[in-house]
């Protein structure tokens, strides 16, 4: 059983940044295994969102304000009329700005300019990943590999698009 929680000081801090983020991806995951749909019913969207905008407020240093990300992949798959693609784009833009060489970053604008068919700009974020090492944070390394992989895919479909539309 872990000590209990550090009432004030930096201490408290560092304990609230290390439980509220695995706290989020633990909330993260759970409601993913009960399904998006029914979630959103639930009323965990308000609490998904909340952790996230407290995140940003409190730990801005924690992965360049990560929960830019987390807010930008809500808005990205939340359903209807949740979703907001404009929202998701400025929720990553947000956090680039705060991490500029994080490949995560690149890879979710691309996949997000795909999505709303901007085939140029899905080109040049996901073409930026392949120069990009994953060294922005240190949980981007987890799935790195994976980000560069479809990335890549994302790229050649883009490009393929690119090339069949008219001049």
């Amino acid at each position: 059983v872990p000590p209990p929680p550090p009432r004030s000081g930096p201490a408290a801090k560092t304990y609230a940044l290390w439980v509220l983020p695995t706290f989020y991806d633990a909330y993260l995951f759970e409601g993913c295994s009960k399904g998006i749909i029914a979630q959103a019913f639930s009323g965990a969207a308000v609490v998904f969102v909340s952790i996230a905008n407290r995140l940003i407020a409190e730990y801005p240093e924690y992965e360049n304000e990560v929960g830019h990300l987390y807010l930008g992949g809500y808005y990205t798959v939340a359903p209807w009329p949740l979703s907001s693609l404009p929202k998701a784009e400025r929720h990553y833009a947000l956090h680039a700005t705060k991490a500029p060489k994080s490949l995560r970053a690149s890879y979710y604008r691309g996949v997000i300019a795909f999505r709303q068919g901007k085939w140029r700009e899905a080109s040049e974020f996901f073409g930026a990943t392949q120069g990009l090492s994953c060294a922005a944070s240190h949980t981007e390394s987890d799935f790195c590999g994976f980000m560069r992989e479809e990335a890549a895919r994302g790229l050649a479909e883009a490009r393929s698009y690119l090339n069949e539309a008219p001049s």
